[in-house]
């Protein structure tokens, strides 16, 4: 689920930025940082358990950054299983 940052409220989950392309600019971001997923479908990405709230909050504010994704190309062969 993405996740965004509201000021008095914290981080918090916002399921209508999910969509097939958001999450492939998830699997990009993961990639760059070589952490193991697993898709599970169009629209479900289990993540490693030891990856904390506030990380998945940075991943997505990576994914929707167009300016990142340009200057952090995935790792060769990286993918979710």
């Amino acid at each position: 689920m993405p996740l965004v940052y509201e000021p008095n409220v914290g981080i918090k989950p916002a399921p209508e930025l999910l969509d097939k392309g958001h999450l492939d600019n998830v699997v990009h971001v993961l990639s760059v940082y070589r952490i193991k997923c697993k898709r599970e479908s169009a629209l479900n990405l289990l993540v490693d358990s030891s990856v904390t709230l506030e990380t998945q909050w940075n991943y997505t504010t990576k994914a929707n950054d167009k300016q990142w994704l340009k200057e952090h190309p995935p790792e060769p062969g990286a993918k979710c299983t």
